[in-house]
């Protein structure tokens, strides 16, 4: 190669130029290669690239359950998401749809295990001790005060918070409006007693049966009651006005007293053509749609979905506990999500400061047909409901009791799914009640 370019030079010189300042030009030829100069082929500085002036972009995810929360909440949540990307476009956050029905703990924990854990989860609210007895979870950042939930400000600020509240929701009783007024039973006002609720669905169950003689059996039933998963023991609960467990020395005992509200619901249940103990929440739900059955007990956050996607007139008030007085006795117990991190960095900070400010937290406490976080979202609510069944609820009834949360809720609500068939399934299979509470605690392992 060398010789290749001193047979170019000489030519070239040759032609124009005398020996002399072929002699010069060659010098400066051999100088430039030479390592002193720094210039040989392999020590010439490359330029260095600039830095760049876009900073790198971060992704947040966010774990949701992949079931429990209605199609009209996660349009909203969506929305929002894409409203703060386009915001923040070089700080993102990426919905995920994960988890059992209302709660994404157990996927949270398996990605936790394969090293991959999202920023943000919604959990079950009782779950929270267990969630954070694990190690996983990380208190909150200091929001601004216009951006705390007022559960929050119940706290004292030296406390960490581990969990703020996402969904807040209380039983309802829903009814075809239609349906009651063809069998000429009050169609505006819902029953306020457990009596009153007992007599309606009974006498709706006779006028049913009469009225399609040829229906199949399996579809003749009045109301829908899920009982089933974890949101059926929050149901059965609720109407029985307390938990199922609480702690003891040695461990979590189920609640001796709840044998009353068992045994009138097991009558409840056995009355042929009047319920379906086994339905699911998402089964139950649909079964009202289908007017297949014109009673439903739900949950609050229910309402938008059945607004959505109903086809009659329907009307919803609050569900009535499970009580011998005459006077009203709402069943008051909340259920619900609690919104927690495994990561507190500045990302988490500015996404949660914006989810719950007070215009975006009201958009999806009303999306999701929620008890209100705050009083300022609860005007909105009330402002904005349409149709307003949801909205009377909310105006009307305040809950007074939460659920129990303890490290071993989860062992618990998998010990209610084993001991339900022995609870309400069939009357010949079931168990006394006193015999069931024993069984209950051999599957919690206190017995």
């Amino acid at each position: 190669m060398t010789s290749l370019i001193l047979s170019t030079i000489f030519i070239i010189a040759y032609n124009q130029n005398s020996m002399s300042q072929i002699a010069a030009r060659l010098c400066i030829f051999f100088y430039c290669l030479s390592p002193a100069t720094g210039l040989a082929a392999g020590n010439v500085p490359r330029p260095q690239p600039r830095p760049s002036l876009t900073p790198a972009k971060s992704s947040t995810r966010f774990l949701l359950p992949n079931t429990g929360t209605s199609m009209v909440l996660q349009k909203e949540i969506t929305a929002l998401l894409q409203e703060y990307n386009a915001i923040h476009p070089n700080s993102q956050v990426q919905l995920i749809r994960r988890g059992d029905p209302f709660s994404s703990l157990r996927d949270l924990i398996a990605m936790y295990l394969a090293g991959d854990v999202p920023e943000i989860a919604v959990i079950e609210c009782g779950e929270t001790p267990a969630a954070e007895a694990t190690g996983l979870l990380k208190p909150f950042p200091r929001l601004p005060r216009h951006s705390m939930p007022a559960a929050w400000s119940a706290f004292p600020h030296s406390q960490p918070q581990m969990a703020l509240p996402f969904e807040r929701t209380l039983p309802v009783l829903v009814a075809d409006q239609e349906v009651l007024f063809r069998l000429k039973l009050e169609a505006n006002r819902l029953p306020k007693t457990w009596n009153e609720f007992t007599a309606v669905a009974q006498k709706l169950s006779s006028l049913l049966k009469n009225e399609n003689q040829e229906r199949p059996a399996a579809e003749q039933y009045a109301l829908a009651l899920p009982l089933q998963g974890t949101r059926g023991l929050w149901l059965f609960e609720a109407l029985a006005g307390k938990p199922l467990w609480k702690r003891e020395p040695g461990g979590l005992k189920s609640e001796r007293k709840l044998s009353e509200p068992i045994s009138v619901l097991q009558r409840l249940l056995d009355t042929p053509g009047l319920a379906r103990p086994e339905e699911s929440w998402e089964r139950a739900v649909q079964a009202f749609l289908d007017r297949k059955a014109p009673l439903l007990v739900t949950a609050l956050d229910a309402l938008p979905q059945i607004t959505s996607q109903a086809t009659f007139r329907w009307i919803a008030a609050p569900m009535p506990r499970i009580s011998e007085r005459d006077s009203p006795q709402w069943a008051t117990l909340q259920g619900g999500t609690n919104l927690v991190i495994t990561r507190n960095s500045p990302e988490v900070k500015s996404f949660l400061e914006f989810f719950y400010s007070p215009g975006v937290a009201a958009r999806w406490v009303a999306a999701g047909g929620y008890f209100p976080l705050n009083s300022s979202q609860k005007s909105i609510i009330l402002k904005n409901s349409n149709p307003p069944h949801y909205a009377r609820i909310i105006s009307a009834i305040q809950p007074d009791a939460h659920r129990t949360s303890d490290v071993e809720v989860v062992r618990a609500r998998s010990a209610w799914i084993q001991g339900l068939q022995l609870l309400f399934g069939d009357a010949s299979k079931r168990l006394a009640s006193e015999d069931v509470f024993i069984q209950l605690d051999r599957l919690l392992g206190t017995q």
